[in-house]
């Protein structure tokens, strides 16, 4: 916390784009080790509740996220820029002494299970990353302004195509926040390979229905549908991934950041390919049924291996 704090100093205090890029890039190895902290204290919680967990994190992360838009673009109005800054920095700052007072812990199957941990299981992470997050989020402006046009008219306003594409990208924040620990609750409670055969075949028909559907309502409805399914995997998969020890939990973000940062060539190579548009749901769909034969093998059960053998 406190390499984020400096990163958001330095923000207000230079202008050089070569001290901004090294800040930004230090503020994002400063979120790995939050997040991976983080994590770890969730490791060493009751197994039967991981999964909830593992959704009340993942929705305050995302209540976090978006109070800090709405807070930044307000503040950035009346304060201005480096004001803005260098309040945040001072916000951050009074955060790093709490670490401490909470008194993280770590479980010893986390500190001890370095390796170990299924292989499939990273595929199906870097999948679901690739689909959500990488391809459809990248090109769904595109997708819409290529079937709707610029812009569509709703009840007598106008509404332009960047802005529907900004309400339906941010849906998948809202689904985060208040669906995460329903989510993770119901793969608690009914384990993992159910649940991923359920959130796996959810994404997979609304990405059927984005391919046939036609018109914004059923293309609103089909993105909302399949954000919602993601949610429910990425919160499945990292919860599982968790009790797999720090260092698999490493390589399974790791994965999921290899996939989201790779998978918009794939849509935009589509696109540039004058394919039908259709055809980056359809790539999306080969990910999500590779994802979920890798998710069906890291959870078999076959073997009379629980799920939770923790």
């Amino acid at each position: 916390m406190g390499l984020g704090a400096a990163t958001t100093l330095a923000y207000a205090l230079f202008d050089s784009f070569a001290i901004l890029l090294a800040a930004r890039l230090a503020w994002g190895l400063s979120w790995s080790f939050i997040r991976h902290a983080s994590v770890t204290n969730l490791a060493a919680t009751d197994p039967a509740a991981r999964g909830q967990m593992m959704g009340f994190y993942s929705a305050l992360s995302r209540t976090g996220g978006i109070a800090g838009i709405v807070l930044g673009e307000l503040m950035f109005d009346i304060f201005g820029f480096e004001a803005t800054f260098l309040l945040l920095a001072l916000v951050s700052a009074l955060a790093v002494p709490m670490p401490l007072r909470v008194g993280f812990t770590t479980s010893e199957h986390w500190r001890t299970a370095k390796e170990g941990g299924p292989n499939a299981l990273l595929i199906a992470g870097l999948c679901v990353s690739a689909v959500g997050p990488g391809l459809v989020m990248s090109t769904l402006g595109f997708v819409l302004m290529d079937r709707i046009g610029e812009s569509l008219t709703v009840a007598g306003l106008a509404i332009g195509i960047a802005t529907l594409n900004g309400l339906l990208l941010g849906s998948r924040w809202i689904f985060d926040t208040a669906c995460g620990p329903l989510f993770g609750a119901l793969a608690d409670r009914y384990g993992m390979r159910l649940s991923a055969s359920m959130f796996f075949t959810s994404g997979l028909l609304a990405l059927a229905a984005l391919i046939v559907g036609d018109g914004v309502l059923i293309l609103s409805a089909g993105i909302l549908w399949f954000f919602a399914s993601g949610t429910g995997l990425q919160v499945m998969l990292a919860g599982e991934a968790s009790r797999h020890g720090s260092g698999y939990y490493a390589r399974f973000a790791t994965a999921g950041d290899v996939g989201a940062a790779a998978s918009p060539l794939i849509g935009w190579s589509v696109v540039q390919a004058a394919m039908p548009n259709g055809a980056v749901f359809g790539a999306g769909g080969l990910l999500y049924v590779a994802g979920f034969a890798a998710a069906l093998a890291a959870f078999r059960t076959k073997t009379g291996v629980p799920e939770h053998p923790d």
